[in-house]
Formats: C-alpha cells, structure tokens, sequence
C-alpha cells in the first residue's frame, strides 16, 4: 500500500528494488504524501507549542493593557496618566501608553523609559534602531472608531489560531516541497557518484526515485525533533539527515546491484560483460 511507504523505505533496503522500477508519477505523489505529513505534524506544533503561549500573552493583554480607543484621529483611554506595559518575556517591546500627551516624543525620552513605543493622543512612535524614531501620525486618519481593549483581545484570541493553522500549514506545505525538490536533486547526485563507484549500472531516472525515497528516514527524525521537547540545532539534524540519506542510498545501490547480478532489471543500464 502506498500509505506504507514511509515505513517500507526505512525498514526495508529490498524495498527500493520496487522503488527504482516505479514511475515518475508515484514519487511525484511520495513527494506530496511527505510534504502532508510533515504538514500536519507542523500544525501539531503550533497547536502544541506556539498556540498555548499566545493564549497566555492574550490573557495577560487583556489583564494589562489599558483600553485604547482610536476615532477622528486621536487616540483616548480612560487611564489619564502615563503607564508602562512590560511584559516579562518580551521586555524589550515594552509600550509607553500616554493618551494625555499630544507633544513630540523624543528618542531620549523613550530610552530613558526603556521602551519601544509610545502610544500618544495623536500618534505612536517607534523605536526603528537605536537613536532613531520613527513616528506614525494618526490625526489624519479617518474610519469607523475602533476599541482594542480585553474584548478584543479576547477575540483575537479565538479567530487568530484559524489564521495561524491556516499558514502553517501552506506554508510548510509549499515550503517542505521544494525544499524536498531540491534536496532529491542533490541526493541524486550523490546517487549518481555512488551509482558509478559501485558500478550498480542504474540509469538517471532509477536513480531520482532512490534519491527521494532515501530521505524518508531524515524526514522522520525531522518530525519527531519538531514535536519533541529536545532541542536539536538546525546543523545537526543536517548533518544527521545527510548521513543517514547517504546511507540508504549506498544500501539501496547494493542491494539493487545484487539483483542485477541475479538477472536484468528492467531499468537497469547495460550488464557488464
């Protein structure tokens, strides 16, 4: 069954006989079945991982963060004194919210408060690099008035894990692909280097499906370091993936050579006499 591929390609060096017969068309699909696995393993981890801390930060938003209310090009709040939100995991974005002020904020200012924005009646400045502000003016911006305070944080909260999910998964969809494209094209090379150093007298296209197939075991890892709480450097698992895909791919050869001396296989090149 196709399904079972995966697990045929890495428990399996005879499988790869059956692999460098099939056709174009059946890796184009492994190639996508990989991608969808990998996919919904990535969806998991935002659900997992990333969503559970920005509920908390939402929470802590709404809890901390007085209530703004942008309308006729100024900005309100029933907090009449200047006030600093800071949250513990992200100190350096801090927020000066100052609705009462509608002067010139200067980049000594906002150093002074260590902060990275500052919200006035009139506009919000931004600390682009050091010494340097930038300043978004908003008396001349129109439009329906616009409240963010804890109700919409906590809608916020609701609606965006649907955006997220939905981008993490096109995303790491079209990004594993090509990835996994260009990665089969480097493999085969390897493959075709191997091909000649063992005289395995396969031809190109046999060799591209091994390629692909070859990398089914550095996919694996890839997933269960992407869900698990061990932290891998990206270098190592390249490194391991590349060994590991090196490898099956100089056992698939040997394998498929062995078979070749036991009687032509269909997409063999030409048997040495």
């Amino acid at each position: 069954m196709f399904i079972l591929d995966p697990v045929n390609a890495v428990t399996s060096i005879q499988f790869y006989r059956k692999v460098a017969d099939q056709s174009p068309r059946r890796s184009f699909l492994y190639l996508m079945y990989l991608s969808a696995l990998f996919t919904v393993a990535l969806v998991v981890f935002v659900a997992v991982r990333v969503n559970p801390h920005f509920q908390a930060l939402m929470v802590w938003m709404a809890q901390n963060v007085p209530p703004l209310t942008f309308a006729d090009g100024k900005v309100t709040s029933p907090v009449d004194f200047p006030k600093v939100v800071r949250h513990p995991d992200f100190a350096d974005l801090a927020v000066m919210i100052d609705t009462k002020r509608t002067d010139a904020v200067t980049p000594q200012m906002m150093e002074e408060n260590k902060v990275r924005f500052y919200v006035t009646g009139n506009a919000v400045y931004v600390v682009s690099r050091p010494g340097r502000v930038e300043v978004n003016d908003l008396s001349k911006a129109s439009g329906p008035p616009m409240e963010i305070g804890a109700q919409f944080y906590r809608e916020f909260a609701r609606i965006f894990p649907i955006v997220m999910y939905g981008v993490a998964a096109a995303f790491g969809f079209l990004g594993f692909f090509v990835w996994k494209a260009f990665a089969t094209s480097f493999y085969w090379l390897v493959a075709t280097l191997t091909n000649s150093v063992m005289d395995a007298g396969l031809k190109p296209l046999p060799l591209v499906h091994v390629a692909l197939y070859a990398q089914t075991l550095g996919v694996a890892l890839d997933v269960i370091v992407l869900l698990s709480p061990v932290r891998v450097s990206g270098n190592a698992l390249l490194i391991i993936g590349l060994v590991a895909t090196t490898s099956y791919i100089a056992l698939a050869l040997g394998a498929l050579k062995k078979a070749r001396a036991q009687g032509a296989h269909p997409q063999d090149g030409p048997a040495a006499p």
